[in-house]
């Protein structure tokens, strides 16, 4: 009972907390919008999945990915202020979820100037089962590994960022002995499903996510076995 009545304080603590960081950093309409989608939304998503031995074509941005040090997570998020509103709110989210402790951060630096210009997630089965947060993902095999929470900072975005980190972070997880990657895309989500119809995701669940008074759960809604292909209108 104690344990439970603690979760529950920390909890809101960091409800209000991060209400404040993004009623600073994105503003007071920002911040009513998502309070309000955080009491109470519906949102469908497809999990797509790849396999991590199709190789990708070179890539036209020159990049290095690394784990993030806590000084790479430090630098990263000292850059809000260079972000507009929504970027910011999203930045605030990672912010959030690394602190967390949900997966494994990377970033991806120039190489030419090494500035940090992106960020992203590693999230395993084993990570999963350590955060707790059972209830937001759908159960993974030993060798998948969902990847989420990617960001480009506004400016490096346009320039082939996104496809150097995939590129990168595919022989990464192959090294790791992952054989597929798991992502979660809003069927609302045109572009991200778009991108993924182009690397060859398949889409093997559709799921509801429902926030409820700042908590997420997810419902299966359909499983395809095989997986079909992703439908773009």
């Amino acid at each position: 009972m104690f344990r439970e009545v603690t979760a529950g304080i920390r909890h809101t603590f960091d409800v209000l907390w991060y209400g404040l960081l993004v009623l600073r950093y994105a503003g007071l309409r920002t911040m009513l919008q998502k309070v309000i989608h955080q009491v109470y939304a519906k949102t469908t998503s497809l999990v797509v999945k790849r396999s991590l031995d199709v190789l990708y074509p070179p890539s036209s941005f020159r990049g290095v990915l690394s784990v993030a040090s806590q000084k790479d997570i430090r630098e990263f998020f000292s850059l809000i202020n260079k972000e507009d509103r929504e970027s910011r709110y999203q930045l605030l989210i990672r912010k959030w979820y690394h602190q967390k402790g949900i997966g494994t951060a990377y970033v991806l630096r120039d190489a030419d100037t090494s500035e940090l210009c992106h960020i992203r997630w590693f999230v395993t089965k084993a990570d999963i089962e350590k955060s707790g947060f059972t209830d937001r993902y759908l159960e993974l095999k030993e060798d998948e590994v969902v990847i989420e929470n990617s960001y480009t900072l506004e400016k490096y975005r346009g320039k082939g960022v996104q496809h150097t980190c995939a590129k990168l972070g595919d022989e990464v997880l192959r090294q790791q002995g992952f054989k597929w990657g798991i992502g979660y895309i809003a069927d609302s989500n045109l572009p991200s499903l778009r991108s993924a119809k182009i690397r060859d995701n398949m889409v093997f669940a559709k799921v509801l996510e429902r926030h409820t008074l700042f908590r997420i759960s997810l419902k299966t809604l359909e499983r395809y076995d095989p997986p079909i292909p992703i439908t773009v209108p």
